[in-house]
């Protein structure tokens, strides 16, 4: 499990289509320090309803994407040391950071942080 560092959102954030067509809501934004290996990393977790149903990866590719440079790349900017990386966390539903959830379909990107830019990185 990581080590948490800074607050998470104090509210929910309205929804906005990313772009597939989805709606998303940013449910929260966490700052990690792996504890094996001390990589920090900024955590940028998603409410997507629509993503219960059946959908194909290239639909969420683009909006995992833009949530790691929308939401993740100004946050890593905030940052006293920056993030070598940005995890996408899309969920159909809240499920508790860390906790497992076979009944609820998400989604999880990683992307390293490189002259301020998301590189898509395997997870």
């Amino acid at each position: 499990m990581a080590l948490l560092s800074g607050p998470a959102l104090a509210q929910e954030e309205a929804a906005v289509l990313a772009p597939s067509g989805y709606e998303v809501r940013l449910h929260e934004i966490l700052t990690e320090t792996q504890p094996f290996d001390g990589t920090r990393q900024v955590v940028v977790r998603l409410v997507a309803p629509a993503i219960a149903a059946p959908v194909t990866a290239p639909n969420l590719q683009a909006d995992m994407e833009w949530a790691c440079e929308t939401w993740g790349l100004a946050e890593a900017a905030n940052q006293p040391e920056p993030p070598e990386r940005i995890i996408v966390e899309m969920m159909a539903e809240i499920v508790p950071r860390g906790e497992a959830s076979p009944d609820v379909t998400r989604f999880f990107e990683t992307y390293l942080v490189i002259d301020a830019s998301c590189i898509w990185s395997l997870f």
